[in-house]
């Protein structure tokens, strides 16, 4: 039988939003969206491709693609943005499924969404792989680290640790929406934007403050950053991409870092002192709703979100009893999954892959906090690998995902 490999787009086309500013972690904005596989090397017992979209507190989505010449297609129109699962089946004549898959998509109002499936054949021993993009399982992400003068670099790599590039002078790199163009600080102040292809560089503009670890969010359109105050103490804000419009969202005297906006709403997430020690809390746009959301005796912090926003991810960490974790916690369960490092070192800025079979992580080696390696391994915590690049480069942070 021949291998069948499909590839499959999801394009979103916007429709209309009924609330742009959701009161929860949902969005009411409709969606249609079209997909098309490549079926020129489908096996020649497969004749029909049948889909379903599901969601709780929705109702299911069945669909048939139609099949002309190598492509199939299909279209679903006034589909509520959010996140779906995803189910691709391959029939033969008989409607018998001969293979199946399932993956979770994240529907976003006027965007185009990459989707990366496996179909395992419900007996024997083929595969079939949707894919969009780079080869299964190799994924390309952003970091940035200081080169061997301690000048601030924005670098990216592969996730099996090929294909690495010093691209620019420069921290804090982010996707603005596709692997084309990224966002990233230029100087403290200064934001511009990189052409992937070309290695242009645009400026973009300059925010009103010291700012850090900035995030995108395409729900509002704006980049979340935390701002210097002064020494120790710094705080929330939000801009528009060119850092103009710059709202401050949590003032007051804490350590207050790392925000992180949540998939489809307007909350941000971010991690601060303000208790007494690190914990993680939650906030909306316009500064309402603050939430501590950890309770840890030691410290939580460097909190991210799988790509859907159903899965939390951070590291803990008590210094005083030598204790390093990585906690994940799904947003619809109470129990967390925890990865005990307390073998190996401090376990920091832990990040899915794009397709949520792996995590990336940077391990502190000490004897400075700025020893850094880089390290990427499955979501149970096996199969760690060690990627950090070469060229003498140290304090390593930040992997971004695309």
């Amino acid at each position: 039988m021949n291998k069948f490999f499909v590839f499959i787009i999801i394009i979103l086309f916007y429709s209309c939003i009924d609330n742009p500013v959701s009161t929860d972690e949902t969005s009411s904005s409709k969606s249609s969206i079209s997909l098309s596989l490549d079926m020129s090397a489908a096996p020649q017992d497969v004749v029909s491709v049948a889909g379903l979209l599901t969601r709780n507190d929705y109702d299911s989505v069945k669909f048939s693609f139609i099949i002309n010449d190598t492509k199939a297609t299909a279209e679903i129109n006034d589909l509520a943005t959010g996140e779906w699962l995803l189910k691709v089946d391959a029939l033969d004549e008989q409607k018998n499924v001969l293979y199946t898959g399932n993956t979770r998509v994240n529907v976003i109002a006027g965007q185009i969404s990459p989707v990366y499936l496996q179909l395992d054949p419900v007996s024997g021993g083929l595969k079939i792989i949707v894919t969009w993009g780079n080869t299964p399982g190799i994924q390309p992400f952003l970091f940035m680290a200081q080169n061997a003068f301690g000048e601030w670099r924005v670098l990216t790599m592969n996730t099996d640790g090929s294909g690495f590039s010093d691209l620019t002078a420069g921290a804090y790199p982010i996707w603005l929406g596709n692997k084309d163009e990224i966002i990233y600080r230029l100087d403290a102040y200064t934001l511009a934007k990189y052409n992937m292809n070309t290695a242009d560089i645009k400026i973009l503009g300059s925010a009103p403050r010291l700012i850090n670890f900035i995030r995108y969010s395409p729900f509002m359109n704006r980049i979340v950053c935390d701002y210097k105050v002064a020494p120790d103490i710094w705080n929330i804000a939000h801009m528009n991409i060119d850092g103009s419009d710059f709202r401050e969202v949590i003032v007051d005297s804490a350590w207050t870092k790392r925000p992180v906006p949540y998939a489809n709403s307007d909350w941000i997430y971010y991690q601060s002192n303000v208790s007494g020690t690190v914990q993680l809390y939650k906030v909306k746009f316009d500064g309402s709703q603050e939430t501590q959301l950890t309770f840890e005796n030691e410290e939580a912090a460097f909190p991210s979100f799988n790509h859907a926003g159903t899965t939390l991810i951070y590291s803990t960490k008590s210094e005083q009893q030598q204790s390093y974790q990585i906690i994940i916690k799904s947003l619809r369960q109470d129990v967390p999954r925890i990865l005990d490092f307390s073998n190996e070192g401090e376990a920091i800025y832990p990040t899915f892959t794009k397709d949520d079979q792996k995590i990336i992580y940077i391990l502190v080696t000490g004897p400075t906090y700025y020893d850094r390696q880089l390290w990427i391994m499955s979501t149970d915590g096996s199969e760690k690998i060690e990627i950090t690049p070469r060229g003498g480069y140290t304090n390593i942070a930040r992997p971004i995902t695309w």
